[in-house]
């Protein structure tokens, strides 16, 4: 395909088809204003009034607090809708409501009317929807008829300027931890980052951030008060970790509805804080419909049946997945390797070439958590490629380090890693596949198919 109305010849008559043109979306089409996103949602009549929403923004945790959020929310037996980026798989897990992602039917119904309605508008003003776009507006339509109660919407990038950032609500605004990464696009300081991703704060809406975090905290303080809205941060001491064991991390939650309640969660040293966030939303969303709050053991029911795949993972016994992709991720993938205590640990890694990959490296290397590595070439244009991933890991000649350019023979080499301990017993060996959601995915997707 060389030019848009090449593609726009294509035949997208099933899932495979509409899969390939999105993909193909990126290469004849660039950001547009969010006015031309607020007309496509006019044509689609929908103003966002219709339905309560929560948006979502930060650098690292969205999609962990978006799961924990939707869990509780559907202790109150509402209908749940819950927008996230990227998909692991298939990108019908971006469209999920009350915990079931979309179907295959589902997402083709929903890819039919906004295909229709962008070409209609641009054969009006010669602009057409980015890949992110598409899918916001698929999901508009995919929540509509799905008749949902109340839609999470996380941010793609940024927050100011992102896609999802079109309504005059929502009725509840959650910032997640925030640090260095799409600096190109957001700003090269905490500072610039924390006021895009703090413009989507609305007036009169609630704010759920932590205020410990300086100095993001200050500059979301700052948009608070200029648009009227309702602080609802947590503070020094509202989460703190009481107990780390090989399997689970003990935490109390402090607030007006919870005294030090006590809630257990899986791997993850980061999700007592992005657990805190979900719930403090949920109360405020609770407070602001008129429903009652969840009970300790409501709260805790829900976090137990809370999964989000990618996120300290244990995909097979002693074999973890983490989507960490920037070094703010990596910084908290490392606390939580080292609160599950010592071993001999393996390392696959791969990274894709618009992110700070020279730290990245560096920060995993200087843990000195691992002592065997195997550097993978991901199967598309942004990946590192082996030459480069050599170039990279050649800074540390102390490292053990394996290269390879496909999937099966990652997924190989990790199983060989966990078979090694069986000889060598002396110290626990564990496996973490970083470095890229990519990379997890097509993990994650080799084991779907039958993998083992």
């Amino acid at each position: 395909m060389e030019t848009m109305d090449a593609l726009l010849k294509l035949h997208t008559d099933d899932y495979e088809q509409a899969e390939h043109f999105l993909y193909a979306l990126p290469k004849f089409t660039k950001k547009r204003a969010l006015s031309d996103v607020k007309r496509m949602t006019e044509y689609l009549s929908f103003s966002g009034k219709e339905v309560p929403m929560i948006h979502v923004a930060g650098t690292n945790g969205k999609g962990s607090v978006c799961a924990y959020l939707q869990s509780f929310l559907m202790k109150r037996s509402l209908r749940v809708g819950m927008f996230t980026s990227p998909h692991l798989v298939r990108m019908t897990e971006r469209f999920n409501v009350s915990s079931e992602d979309a179907t295959d039917a589902e997402f083709m119904e929903a890819f039919f009317a906004i295909r229709k309605l962008a070409e209609e508008d641009y054969a009006k003003t010669g602009s057409f929807p980015t890949f992110f776009e598409f899918l916001f507006l698929m999901a508009i339509v995919y929540f509509r008829k799905k008749k949902v109660d109340v839609i999470i919407w996380e941010t793609g990038l940024g927050g100011r300027l992102d896609a999802t950032n079109v309504f005059e609500g929502p009725d509840i605004s959650v910032i997640t931890a925030i640090g260095l990464d799409h600096c190109k696009y957001l700003g090269d300081t905490v500072e610039k980052i924390a006021w895009e991703k703090a413009g989507i704060i609305k007036t009169d809406s609630f704010v759920v951030y932590d205020r410990t975090k300086q100095p993001a905290a200050e500059v979301i303080q700052t948009q608070i008060r200029e648009k009227n809205a309702r602080d609802c941060g947590l503070d020094a001491g509202d989460t703190t970790i009481l107990k780390i064991s090989e399997k689970n991390i003990d935490f109390s939650y402090n607030s007006r509805y919870y005294n030090n309640a006590i809630f257990h969660v899986a791997h993850g040293l980061y999700q007592p804080e992005n657990i805190s966030l979900a719930l403090r939303a949920a109360e405020c969303f609770f407070d602001r419909n008129d429903l009652t709050q969840l009970s300790e053991s409501e709260a805790d029911e829900a976090i137990g049946a809370t999964l989000w795949p990618g996120r300290m993972e244990e995909i097979a016994e002693d074999v973890f997945f983490d989507g960490a992709h920037n070094s703010h991720g990596v910084r908290a993938f490392l606390r939580s390797v080292e609160a599950m205590g010592k071993g001999s640990n393996s390392l696959c890694f791969s990274v894709v070439n618009d992110k700070d990959y020279d730290e990245m490296v560096g920060l995993l290397h200087d843990s000195g958590y691992f002592d065997r590595v195997l550097a993978v070439e991901m199967p598309e244009d942004r990946g590192l490629t082996e030459t480069e991933l050599q170039e990279l890991f050649s800074r540390f000649p102390d490292w053990d380090v394996t290269y390879c350019s496909g999937i099966e023979e990652a997924v190989m080499w990790c199983k060989g890693q966990i078979r090694s301990q069986a000889v060598d017993t002396t110290e626990k060996r564990r496996v973490y596949v970083v470095g890229s959601l990519y990379l997890v995915g097509l993990f994650k997707g080799y084991i779907k198919e039958g993998h083992r």
